[in-house]
This record gives C-alpha cells, sequence and structure tokens, in this order.
C-alpha cells in the first residue's frame, strides 16, 4: 500500500517542482544568460531525468546528480558499478530536449557520508567565492564536486571569465581537479 501511496504521489510532488522550478527560472532568467523558455525547458528536463532515476531506482536518484544548462546535461556523482553508470546515461539520452548528455558518473565505492560532507562543504566554499569574485556571471555556471574533482558546466561571457572562474576554483583549498564543460558567449 505504501509503494502504491509513493507511486502516485510522486507524479504530482515532481509536477510540483517543475512548477516551483519554474518560478523561480523566470527569476533565474533575469540573472542568467538563459531565456525564460530555456530555464522551463531546462527544469522539465531535470524533473525528467530525476523522475526517470527514481522509477529506476532509489540508489540512482541518491547517488546521482543532474545539471541542466541550456539544455546540456551534465551527471555526476559516485556509482558503485558499471551497469549503473551505464543506466543513468540510457535514462538521460532518453529525455527529449537534453540536447546533450554529459556522464561524469565516477564508477567508485569511494563515497559515502564523509566524502559527500567534504564535496558539499567544498561546494558551499565555491559558491562564497565566486558570488564574491568580480567580473564573473556566477549564474551562468553550475557545478558540482565529487571526490575532489570539480565538474563544471554553463556559458562565459568571455575567455577572460572562464579563466577567473578557472582560476578561483583551482586556488580552492581541497580541489584535486577540475574537468570543465563551459561554452563561451565571445
Amino acid at each position: 500500500m505504501q509503494r502504491l501511496l509513493r507511486t502516485r504521489a510522486l507524479p504530482a510532488l515532481l509536477l510540483a517542482s517543475v512548477l516551483v522550478l519554474s518560478a523561480c527560472g523566470a527569476v533565474e532568467s533575469i540573472i542568467d544568460d538563459r531565456s525564460a523558455g530555456q530555464v522551463l525547458d531546462d527544469n522539465v528536463i531535470y524533473t525528467k531525468i530525476s523522475t526517470a532515476m527514481a522509477r529506476e531506482s532509489a540508489d540512482l536518484y541518491i547517488n546521482v546528480s543532474t545539471n541542466v544548462f541550456q539544455g546540456r546535461v551534465m551527471l555526476t556523482g559516485s556509482v558503485p558499478d558499471r551497469d549503473s553508470f551505464d543506466t543513468a546515461a540510457r535514462l538521460a539520452n532518453a529525455v527529449s530536449g537534453a540536447t546533450e548528455v554529459i556522464n561524469e558518473l565516477q564508477v567508485t565505492d569511494d563515497g559515502g557520508f564523509r566524502a559527500t560532507a567534504k564535496d558539499l562543504a567544498l561546494e558551499a566554499k565555491l559558491s562564497t567565492k565566486l558570488i564574491r569574485a568580480k567580473n564573473i556571471k556566477q549564474a551562468n555556471y553550475r557545478w558540482k564536486t565529487v571526490n575532489g574533482v570539480v565538474y563544471l558546466l554553463g556559458l562565459a561571457q568571455n575567455q577572460a571569465e572562464l579563466d577567473l572562474v578557472l582560476k578561483v576554483i583551482k586556488d580552492t583549498e581541497g580541489v584535486d581537479r577540475v574537468i570543465t564543460y563551459v561554452k563561451r558567449i565571445a
């Protein structure tokens, strides 16, 4: 009975999430370089992928982070085996509107609470540094940290801005490596 309730409640919960994200998207499109329509599209793609992951397995839903920017999807996190890696990629690629799926999932047993807490603390530190940095349009970037590796997705105003973003990230204690999927406007 509980499974039936969760199964029926999931679509309603996800629809509510899309509506909230869409409202946030209207504000977000003011501060980043996506149109309100693109923000909505990205939120729908995110929700569809999250729904597919949740339906497939709780482990995928919990262990895989999804970032979407201008239709480009970046999967990060750590999964225990190659089957989980392939399944996550298959589910993301099946979502209409996703123009590119970047699968940066780590197949490893490294992770758990201690690694996750460390990565979340590092992400918070990066957020603070990037918000405070001058000449960076921080809203155009999405980043995730997994086991000390920072994965970066977004849109740079120009090469100088991207260089500055990368410098800020690389100069942050705890960052082992940066992998970037940032496109440039100019």
